[in-house]
């Protein structure tokens, strides 16, 4: 059905599933305003979720975190033209009996493992502004939908609510597509494929003029069809960079520089204080190359020569961008454990101004990955670093592309860390090791032998000369966990190791510096079984201690507290 523009097909296709005042609907933070607004204009609420960090589209594992329990909806966009995890997000959508609502606007005709983006869920939603892949000459929209009774409400709403003129059925509007428009339309819609494929030809060609280049390239999914409605790359300095292209008449897009939630129209909203750390790493990051169907060659090596010179001889010289390898089109699967091998394996480093040890206790853990799992990666989460930890962590990722960094534009706390590494790792077996080498990552070995038999491994420090503020802390603790959880462990709080699957589908919830004790509740609570194995610890080299605080302690054992108090509830 055709309608005026993309984003009354957004409003009309959510009220016609009947999202209405008061309910909530999950969009993703990293999109145009007008997903946002879509909700808004029904009277409903846009719950923003986090980007996925190599596909822009939305994080289909940061979705739990975010219901409530007037979440009524889903709405991916299709983000550059490369479409959303669908069916994760379906079958997400399904358990909770969640309406899935596609905003194709800028996907028209990409395939999701041979589907056509906009015909999955219960409704997809077009835009054919003049700029899109199937632009008309002005505006125009359209809701595609296979549900009859959704179609038919769909058909009074755009239309004064009226089946025949002047009996008025419903409050409707006047939202229809211009006759001149859709004419126009039908003929353009005959070279939609080619045009699609000229720009994934253009974006190949992109792809090898720009390698080795120290910018992010776009990551495209095996079972999915990306249409280039963007070209988007990455660079950490991008405002130079689109001045440089500027200069020499090249014209480049950026998609979007201002989050959803940091825009002055939203100010009224509460955003649950929730953080979004990758759209906003990637906001100030994300430039869009001239694509279009008919760019020749000689106009893209123009481009990337320009880029090249920036990068070798102009203002970013040394430049230093996370290499991402490409999203794979499956979770990685997890072989049988081997005698003395892991299947797989994240080592998740979070870092805060450790720039006299990181670089070190990276290299040292992705040999140790490397020797003890088949397959492995070393995770960088950089909480805000004000040091060179930062430009250290991307340099090291630049060499290795085992070695990913996620960026965090403020200080989130060690635990806002491992969060964002529980996230945003690959693999099913997890450990976090702390940046200021006070654990030894060789004594990951120890943890292997007991994986047969446990789901997770804790480490117990090991440190004859414990102060006896430490030793009264660890009793306190140990006292706590007994009492509320009947965890019986020697140290909750050091180096672990265990399988994500095991932990089940929760999120875990950054709460401060609990949020190591939050692992093993939770892990407890989904019915783990433990081990324990004796490791050392050392000194700190580098970075800033805060989780002795006397102060911190207490938020701690308050935190568990609340923990308990939930978990009760449930």
């Amino acid at each position: 059905m055709g309608v005026a523009n993309g984003t009354d097909a957004l409003h009309l296709a959510l009220r016609a599933a009947g999202i209405g005042p008061g309910d909530e609907v999950l969009v993703p933070a990293n999109t145009y305003i007008a997903s946002a607004l879509g909700v808004w204009m029904c009277g409903g609420r846009p719950v923003l979720v986090d980007c996925d960090p190599v596909t822009y589209n939305i994080d289909v594992r940061a979705l739990e975190a975010r219901l409530t329990r007037r979440t009524r909806a889903i709405l991916p966009v299709h983000l550059y033209g490369q479409p959303a995890d669908m069916d994760e997000l379906m079958a997400f959508a399904a358990a909770r009996r969640l309406t899935v609502v596609e905003d194709a606007c800028q996907s028209h005709g990409a395939r999701y493992k041979g589907r056509v983006s906009g015909n999955i869920g219960a409704a997809g939603c077009y835009s054919f502004y003049p700029g899109k892949n199937l632009g008309a000459y002005g505006d125009g929209g359209m809701v595609t939908t296979n549900d009859d009774a959704l179609a038919e409400r769909l058909r009074l709403l755009r239309d004064y609510g009226q089946r025949v003129k002047y009996h008025h059925d419903l409050k409707g509007f006047n939202s229809r597509l211009d006759t001149l428009q859709a004419a126009i339309l039908r003929v353009k819609l005959r070279r939609l494929t080619d045009w699609n494929a000229a720009r994934r030809r253009a974006a190949g060609r992109y792809d090898e003029l720009l390698r080795g280049l120290p910018v992010v390239t776009p990551a495209v999914a095996s079972d999915r069809d990306h249409i280039f409605h963007l070209y988007v790359i990455r660079t950490r300095h991008r405002d130079a960079l689109r001045d440089w292209l500027g200069a020499r008449g090249i014209g480049v897009g950026i998609h979007y520089p201002i989050p959803i939630h940091r825009q002055k129209c939203f100010s009224e909203m509460n955003w649950g204080g929730a953080v979004y750390p990758v759209t906003d790493g990637y906001a100030d990051q994300l430039l869009s190359l001239p694509i279009f169907p008919e760019i020749t060659e000689e106009q893209q090596r123009a481009v990337a020569d320009a880029v090249r010179e920036f990068c070798q001889d102009g203002p970013g010289r040394g430049a230093a961008v996370p290499v991402l390898p490409s999203v794979p089109s499956a979770p990685p699967a997890s072989p049988a454990l081997g005698e003395d091998r892991l299947p797989n394996l994240s080592i998740v480093i979070p870092a805060l101004n450790e720039e006299g040890s990181l670089e070190g206790v990276v290299r040292r853990a992705l040999r140790v990955a490397r020797e003890i799992a088949l397959e492995s990666e070393v995770l960088i989460v950089d909480d805000g670093s004000r040091d060179r930890t930062a430009e250290i962590a991307d340099r090291l990722a630049i060499e290795d592309p085992s070695i990913r960094v996620i960026h965090h534009p403020f200080n989130i706390g060690y635990g806002g860390g491992q969060r964002s590494g529980f996230t945003h790792s690959r693999f099913d077996y997890l450990t976090f090791v702390p940046a200021d080498n006070q654990f030894d990552v060789e004594d990951l070995r120890k943890f292997l032998p007991h994986m047969h038999h446990a789901d997770a491994v804790i480490g117990i420090r090991v440190h004859r000369q414990d102060s006896a503020y430490r030793r009264v802390k660890t009793r306190v603790f140990r006292w706590v966990m007994r009492i509320l959880f009947g965890i019986t462990l020697h140290d909750i709080n050091w180096v672990k190791l265990f399988r994500k699957s095991a932990l089940g589908d929760f999120d875990v919830e950054h709460r401060g510096i609990g949020i190591d004790a939050e692992v093993v509740v939770m892990a407890k609570h989904r019915g783990c079984r433990f081990a324990e194995v004796e490791v050392g610890y050392h000194p700190r080299t580098s970075g800033i201690a805060k989780g002795d605080q006397p102060i911190n302690v207490l938020i701690t054992i308050l935190e568990l507290l609340s923990l308990w108090w939930r978990l009760k509830k449930k």
